[in-house]
């Protein structure tokens, strides 16, 4: 969603699009869309757009942060993991599979968030 607000933003046909951001990562993508809120979003609309591309970039820290890890699960739920920066992570410190799953739901929300403003602000 994010890869292709880009291209409605710079202009650019979704094949050469695709090119340019095909390995380029959320939190660079992020980045780039924040310093581009002035090509294509109405001055009144640019505070809804940064809010939506900082949660994205939370998001994709978060997100990171946990797909980088080994996990140790036991009856389906996750009971260690470990990390080269963090170490052992036992307890509290590692997300339940409820906690998992509302972290799901805000990608899903966000990507629905993102969808509506680009078919409201951007189109």
């Amino acid at each position: 969603m994010l890869e292709k607000i880009s291209w409605e933003l710079w202009g650019l046909d979704p094949t050469v699009g695709s090119i340019i951001t095909k390995d380029l990562r959320t939190t660079h993508l992020v980045e780039k869309l924040l310093a581009s809120t002035d090509k294509g979003i109405p001055p009144t609309h640019t505070k809804e757009f940064c809010a939506l591309l900082k949660r994205a970039g939370k998001i994709a820290h978060t997100r990171n942060e946990w797909l980088h890890r080994l996990w140790i699960l036991n009856d389906g739920e996750p009971v260690v993991r470990v990390s080269k920066k963090h170490g052992l992570i036992r307890g509290k410190d590692v997300p339940s599979l409820d906690i998992l799953a509302v972290f799901n739901h805000s990608i899903l929300d966000l990507a629905g968030a993102l969808a509506e403003f680009e078919k409201a602000h951007i189109r």
